[in-house]
């Protein structure tokens, strides 16, 4: 059986074609609002969220009604956090002091408001992968991480070698369990289904687009999974700034989901009659959805007994290339004066943090030897007094 775990997700950049601001009331705040609501409609029903920017601004801006309502779905597992980062940091050019402090900004709203703690990193977008990204998330708590833009060569051959899961080594006594999705952080290419059936499409239209998207998909899945050492596999679902018709699009992927599934039961009960080779031949074609997020699939691989030793990785995945003689690697050298300002910037951050953790212990300093002092005196009066007593 191939257990597939669907992971409802939006990939929203804070900074693109647009302003942080922009994108914010162009496609973000409705995300959100349409995600909370769907959540609430299903209890199977799971969505995964990184930036943590975006969300900040979103939470500050509830009532206290829907802040409740969001707590609610983080205690159920149904709203999860991946990366925790304040933002998906560049792994090319940021320097690891600069990776640390955007974590530790977004893990300690997490942790602050919502009592979350990360454990898997979701480092989809940046154009290649670096080690110093990895010993950053390790340090930072992440146990795993899921990566994409890999060297379209590399992931070829990881794909024939079932390579696309390893512990990616940052340290010799630490390393980082590493996911390579297939070939996108965005639902498979013709099976994207959020927009298979329109709002406003014909009613009778249904069940036949649940039929052809639950056979194709199933079969697609199936291919797949060659490329992987277990029977479990992580299915993205969605892309840039996606599901701001949550509502609409779940209700379509829970039927496809539900088809899946009822034709999974169907093909358990014919094997049953099988006997032998045949049985065991019939049962490799079952293959299961269900609504996930990274930390569910990260702990069911874990369990798989074929993945008990994973392959090992040590080294960089940079330069990124998507197709032959087309590397990213443009933005290494643009922008040079916006990219004087960020060693900067930070070494300014750091000497500030620096300069308020020595005040502090300067006034806490202060503070312990008033209170020492505070309290020699009042012994040696008192002591002044008894001696006083004792003469009369």
């Amino acid at each position: 059986m191939l257990e597939v775990h669907l992971v409802p997700h939006s990939h929203t950049d804070p900074g693109w074609l647009h302003t942080f601001d922009k994108y914010y009331f162009m496609s973000v705040e409705r995300i959100l609002d349409e995600v909370l609501t769907a959540l609430e409609a299903s209890p199977q029903r799971t969505f995964t969220w990184a930036e943590t920017c975006f969300f900040a601004r979103w939470f500050d801006g509830c009532s206290d009604g829907e802040q409740a309502r969001v707590r609610s779905l983080v205690r159920t597992g149904q709203l999860s956090f991946v990366g925790g980062g304040w933002v998906m940091h560049d792994e090319a050019l940021t320097n690891p002091h600069a990776m640390a402090m955007q974590m530790a900004e977004g893990h300690t709203w997490l942790r602050d408001n919502l009592n979350v703690t990360v454990h898997v990193g979701w480092q989809i977008d940046p154009f290649g992968h670096s080690t110093a990204s990895a010993a950053v998330l390790a340090a930072c708590g992440l146990s795993s991480q899921v990566i994409h833009r890999v060297h379209h060569v590399t992931k070829k051959r990881w794909r024939e070698e079932k390579r696309l899961e390893f512990e990616w080594e940052v340290a010799p006594d630490q390393s980082l369990l590493t996911h390579v999705l297939y070939d996108a952080y965005t639902w498979p290419t013709g099976y994207d289904l959020e927009f298979q059936h329109k709002q406003g499409d014909p009613p009778s239209s249904y069940p036949a687009k649940v039929e052809t998207a639950a056979s194709g998909l199933s079969k697609l899945l199936l291919n797949r999974s060659a490329a992987y050492m277990t029977d479990v596999m992580m299915l993205p679902a969605g892309g840039d700034f996606r599901w701001d018709q949550a509502g609409h699009s779940f209700a379509f992927v829970d039927d496809v989901i539900r088809r899946i599934n009822d034709e999974a039961d169907h093909l358990v009960a014919q094997c049953a009659r099988a006997t032998g080779p045949t049985r065991v031949s019939c049962l490799k074609d079952e293959v299961r959805l269900v609504y996930s997020t990274p930390d569910r699939y990260f702990a069911a691989l874990r369990r798989q007994p074929r993945f008990s030793t994973p392959p090992r990785w040590r080294d960089d995945l940079l330069p990124y290339a998507d197709k032959p003689a087309d590397y990213w690697t443009g933005f290494y050298t643009t922008r040079p004066a916006l990219k004087a300002l960020v060693p900067a910037a930070t070494a300014a951050v750091v000497a500030a943090e620096w300069t308020g953790l020595a005040a502090r212990q300067a006034a806490e300093e202060v503070a312990v030897a008033a209170v020492v002092a505070g309290a020699s005196a009042a012994g040696a009066a008192a002591a002044r007094a008894s001696g006083a007593a004792a003469a009369a």
